[in-house]
């Protein structure tokens, strides 16, 4: 069932130029891409929407929430796990990893660390964003577009910038 999912995939990939003026041909895609995903992911729940154009690495590790909305170019690397809580944003071109690189090997390039990465509800991952192994963003945190974030992220909070630092709390300021 999987290769004939993919099989059919690259085919509607192969077709879709001749169908982007079509909102059938549209709609075909989108079907398509959902059966993708729901079949390659270790969850994929109801009414997420993974836009063209994202890669996921390892993504029976990679767990979706309800209604998540993933934006295009995103790449998440799933090695060592990925959860995105319900209602959770990630907006175009942000990375999220949850694998890297042992500092201590004498060669980096045989050595892995795997460490989960937790996104949680409500949340809204900024364009450009770098998530990096282990870090666990709260529930309904807003990170800042083209932020690095480091370190746990507290829920309800707001970060930005390179590391992400907290610049307000959600609810409070000019708002």
């Amino acid at each position: 069932m999987r290769r004939l999912l993919i099989a059919i995939y690259t085919i509607m990939g192969r077709l879709r130029s001749r169908w982007e003026r079509s909102s059938i041909g549209d709609e075909l895609m989108r079907a398509y891409r959902l059966a993708y995903w729901r079949n390659r992911l270790g969850a994929f729940g109801d009414g997420s929407h993974i836009y063209p154009h994202v890669v996921i690495h390892a993504p029976e590790k990679v767990r979706l929430g309800s209604r998540v909305n993933i934006a295009e170019f995103v790449h998440i690397w799933g090695g060592g796990g990925v959860e995105i809580g319900n209602n959770a944003i990630i907006a175009s071109h942000v990375v999220i990893t949850s694998q890297t690189h042992d500092t201590h090997a004498a060669i980096y390039r045989d050595s892995q660390k795997m460490m989960p990465v937790y996104i949680g509800a409500g949340s809204w991952i900024g364009a450009g964003a770098i998530i990096l192994p282990g870090v666990r963003i709260g529930d309904e945190a807003i990170v800042g577009a083209q932020s690095v974030v480091t370190s746990d992220v507290a829920p309800r909070s707001v970060v930005a910038g390179i590391p992400a630092r907290k610049i307000e709390r959600n609810g409070e300021g000019d708002r």
